[in-house]
């Protein structure tokens, strides 16, 4: 089947910077596609994947992050079932935020530390909202289909807010590309992709990285 794709290069992130010799980034992301280590519920959505791809290495970020992943697994509860661990996960983030600003901080690049604070500013203010929703439709008993994806995008767009500040941290590109290429263009950082195929997905947006492809 033809193809046309289109890559819109735009808001591209920060490329990643090199990563250790020992890969300290990689076990991590094997462990949440596997589920090896904990519930494994990053590993299957594509956005989580992309945050936990970006070589860094804060262990704050990376706790408040595991913590709101596992929203949309408590929202399969029946019900209101998962709405109280999910207040408890966002009084756990809001901890992590108060207790460890400084720390995640501490790895943004000097350039991008105004920016990452006032992301960090509205995650606080975000989480608040996101707290006084989920109480509200506890108390409401309102724990429909509805109701759970009001709060799973809630968690989805602070978690976005979170890779960027994750996105941040970043600073150079992991491996060298070959002379005979380096006049070529190339993606240093991530884009959109917008691709029209003929198996019925006109339209599909998917997401690319260009520092995590090896050049081997």
């Amino acid at each position: 089947a033809g193809a046309a794709l289109t890559v819109a290069l735009g808001a591209a992130l920060p490329p990643p910077p090199a990563v250790a010799a020992d890969g300290a980034a990689l076990p991590e992301l094997a462990r949440l596609i596997t589920g090896e280590g904990g519930q494994g519920a990053g590993g299957k959505d594509p956005e989580a994947l992309l945050r936990y791809a970006l070589p860094i290495d804060n262990k704050p970020s990376r706790e408040l992050q595991a913590i709101l992943e596992e929203v949309p697994e408590r929202l399969k509860q029946p019900g209101i079932k998962g709405f109280n661990p999910i207040l408890r996960a966002a009084d756990e983030a809001d901890g992590i935020l108060s207790k460890q600003r400084n720390a995640i901080l501490a790895d943004v690049t000097p350039a991008n530390k105004a920016k990452a604070t006032e992301e960090l500013n509205g995650i606080v203010a975000d989480l608040s909202a996101f707290r006084t929703d989920v109480t509200t439709k506890k108390e409401n008993n309102k724990g429909g289909l509805g109701p759970k994806e009001e709060i799973g995008e809630a968690s989805k767009s602070i978690l976005r807010r979170i890779g960027a500040v994750e996105a941040m941290m970043v600073d150079g590109f992991p491996v060298s590309i070959p002379a005979k290429y380096a006049a070529l263009p190339r993606l240093e950082g991530r884009a959109r992709v917008e691709m029209d195929v003929e198996i019925n997905t006109k339209g599909r947006v998917i997401a690319a990285s260009g520092g995590n492809v090896s050049t081997s």
